[in-house]
């Protein structure tokens, strides 16, 4: 169980389909992250992930967040104040719920009500420069995290770093791939490192707006480990997905990942799927 604790905590820290409506509308876009200040902005980001460890022992972990980002100018660009506003968790073993989170109900299981009562409380910024890009973060050292739940002030930065990265910042052609690098720490371990393929499919309208559609592929860089004199590695099978980037906004409008991967222990091997959607639900004037 310890390895698919640090499995888990890995996969949950990535941190990263809607259909478009009408053909090309622009050859080029301008591909990179900004924030308005003054603005709220709400995002909803869930993971499922489903285990197979063998006949009889699949386990399903669904983990839903809601999270809120107020931007105000900052000196070096823009500052984004995160909040978590809402939080859902639910484990099944087979077909039995063997623990359950909804941080909207005070009937929660008490190991998990331990272990994510403290994230609502979480507060912290990141830094972005005005072209986009990731500075840095504020008040992290600040955070008091339970490591059980796979969240430490590392991951939280790097979730704040990849919406970034995966972009090229720059004018993209159609058609036009870049690379893009992602280092996700993983507890007691050090860093599962990312290398991911991506390309502009296509400048579309959704809703009424400009929305270039991003396809990506990815690996990670097999990763090998030792607990309790038992060695444990893990690969990657397949990482696929796209990002919705919206072109008045300059923001991912929702973006989906699917990773496959595999884990061997002692000789024991165990696959991994983990879908992710991540969907800005809402951006509005601060009052």
């Amino acid at each position: 169980m310890n390895y698919y604790k640090k499995f888990v905590s890995a996969v949950t820290a990535i941190t990263c389909t809607a259909s478009l409506t009408s053909n090309s509308m622009a050859q080029s876009a301008n591909l990179s992250l900004q924030y308005e200040p003054g603005k709220h902005y709400y995002t909803t980001q869930s993971t499922n992930m489903l285990m197979d460890m063998g006949p009889g022992m699949q386990m399903n972990n669904l983990m839903v967040m809601s999270m809120k980002g107020s931007s105000k100018a900052h000196e070096k660009g823009v500052e984004v104040a995160i909040n978590y506003e809402g939080m859902s968790m639910k484990v099944k073993m087979g077909e039995n719920v063997v623990a359950q989170y909804d941080s909207a109900k005070e009937d929660n299981n008490a190991e998990l009500a331990a272990q994510l009562d403290p994230m609502l409380d979480t507060k912290f910024s990141a830094i972005f420069s005005k072209d986009g890009k990731y500075i840095g973060a504020e008040g992290l050292d600040k955070l008091k995290l339970d490591p059980k739940t796979g969240i430490t002030k590392e991951t939280l930065e790097s979730m704040m770093k990849q919406g970034s990265i995966m972009l090229p910042n720059r004018e993209i052609k159609v058609g036009e791939s870049w690379q893009a690098e992602i280092k996700v720490p993983m507890q007691g371990v050090g860093k599962m490192e990312m290398s991911f393929d991506e390309k502009l499919v296509s400048i579309a309208k959704m809703d009424g707006r400009d929305v270039a559609r991003i396809e990506f592929t990815g690996k990670i860089k097999p990763l090998e480990m030792k607990q309790n004199g038992i060695v444990v590695k893990i690969d990657s099978k397949e990482i696929t997905g796209t990002i919705l980037f919206d072109l008045e906004l300059h923001q991912a409008r929702k973006t989906d990942m699917n990773m496959e991967l595999i884990m061997e222990a002692g000789g024991r091997k165990m696959s991994m799927t983990a879908i992710t959607t991540q969907e800005l639900t809402k951006v509005e004037d601060a009052k």
